[in-house]
């Protein structure tokens, strides 16, 4: 037997080792990274479906920590509200409650917001989810409402294609 501290091959192998770990974690690191950022809220998410008379949805969120604050709307080609968002990540999921800019919008008034959260968001590889609440209480249930993309400057949304019946 010899020596690996002497020997010329295995003072290679050891190197290779080395070279072939500090690779690995690399490739470890760089890869959690990307899977951290894409579970990220901030940013500006868009909806489209041009079924009927429409469905149009953006958000533009700011994300630190654990703290989701932006702006929303929410719309059809004849009407549509709009507001501001506050809301915090527990989990996977971005509970929000919100503020309309306008009376009739269906929530407070800007810059109060609701009293409870309303809402939740979710991740999905690159898109946003956004599930809304149904009922309230011990009765309150979730529904997915709309899959929000990632706004790309240049480039325009893609349309949701499934359109309900028209009759």
């Amino acid at each position: 037997m010899f020596s690996t501290s002497t020997h010329p091959r295995s003072h290679c192998l050891r190197n290779a080792f080395v070279f072939c770990s500090l690779a690995a974690g690399a490739l470890f690191c760089t890869a959690h990274a990307k899977d951290a950022a894409s579970k990220t809220f901030d940013g500006s998410w868009e909806y489209r479906s041009d079924c009927q008379f429409g469905h149009y949805v953006q958000l533009d969120l700011k994300q630190k920590d654990a703290v989701v604050t932006g702006d929303w709307s929410d719309g059809t080609r004849v009407e549509g509200w709009d507001g501001s968002l506050e809301g915090r990540i527990s989990g996977s999921r971005l509970y929000a409650r919100y503020c309309s800019t306008e009376a009739n919008g269906g929530h407070a008034v800007c810059p109060s917001y609701d009293p409870d959260g309303s809402d939740y968001f979710a991740r999905q590889n690159r898109d946003l989810i956004w599930f809304r609440s149904i009922g309230k209480g011990a009765e309150k249930s979730f529904e997915k409402y709309v899959v929000l993309h990632p706004f790309i400057k240049g480039k325009r949304r893609p349309a949701d294609t499934k359109c309900p019946s028209d009759n």
